[in-house]
């Protein structure tokens, strides 16, 4: 507790010298709390005292308390002032936000190509919110042409880290064939990675691919003669699970099922009367 009151007082002392970093870091105490007691407004004067000297940092953390209406009042246009000079120096998170205030028009007009161009930035720096949206972008064609192979690129870099969204992404490319050469397999072990991760949509994926597997087996067990596959495909067919609703098909598929049964008894009691 006396290091950090000491580094504190070190801060400011250094701070009120102009130094930018030290104006930076005592922004940073006060924001946080920490070895003083929170003060918003305060923290907003050493961010915008640091950031009038250029540094990229307190020029992002300004951005954000006027995005977020912290120590001041909400004020789009300063924030992207504030995350454009950061940006424009190579900090990561502004360019990422930067990228987002031009995808939703926050405080500028909507512009996915001037998205794109921050997204990239911010991905090709290592970012994974940045590269879900740069994938994203060249997927649906947002501000380039549309690129499945870019967006696949991007995808599989953040799916490797576990982010649910590149996922379940690359699930429906395998499943569908899309930009990759389709792939049941493949689509099922990105729909469970999702899954696992709790994507709602790779949840609902995952049961309709299960579903679609096992029509599959119980369709080639069934023509094999087996009873339960029978009975199970005339059920799948009948409330339309892994198949289209067909009740004429169900219907065949139980009939075929109580068949075999019946055939089955009847060769019991057969048995039965020759011992």
């Amino acid at each position: 507790m006396k290091e950090a009151q000491e580094y504190f007082e070190e801060c400011r002392t250094a701070a009120l010298k102009g130094d930018a970093n030290a104006q930076n870091e005592l922004g940073g105490f006060y924001e946080g709390g920490d070895g003083v007691a929170e003060d918003l407004a305060e923290s907003l004067k050493w961010y915008a005292k640091a950031s009038e000297q250029g540094h990229a940092e307190a020029q992002f953390s300004l951005g954000y308390f006027y995005q977020q209406g912290l120590g001041v009042e909400i004020n789009r246009a300063e924030t992207v002032k504030w995350y454009r000079k950061s940006a424009e120096q190579g900090y990561v998170l502004a360019e990422y936000n930067l990228g987002v205030h031009y995808q939703e028009g926050l405080g500028v007009a909507v512009n996915y190509a001037e998205a794109v161009k921050w997204f990239r930035r911010a991905a090709e720096q290592g970012y994974s919110e940045a590269q879900y949206s740069l994938g994203y972008c060249n997927e649906r064609g947002l501000g380039v042409k549309p690129n499945i192979n870019e967006a696949i690129k991007w995808y599989r870099k953040i799916a490797a880290r576990y982010d649910s969204r590149a996922q379940f992404a690359l699930g429906l490319f395998y499943e569908q064939g899309n930009g990759v050469s389709q792939d049941n397999e493949k689509a099922l072990k990105w729909f469970r990675k999702a899954a696992e991760h709790g994507h709602k949509g790779a949840q609902y994926r995952l049961g309709v691919v299960l579903n679609a597997e096992a029509v599959r087996w119980y369709t080639e067990a069934a023509l094999n003669g087996n009873q339960g596959a029978q009975h199970n495909l005339g059920s799948c067919y009948f409330h339309g699970i892994g198949v289209d609703k067909d009740e004429v098909e169900a219907f065949r598929w139980w009939r075929e099922a109580a068949e075999q049964r019946d055939a089955a008894e009847y060769g019991c009691e057969s048995e039965c009367c020759c011992r």
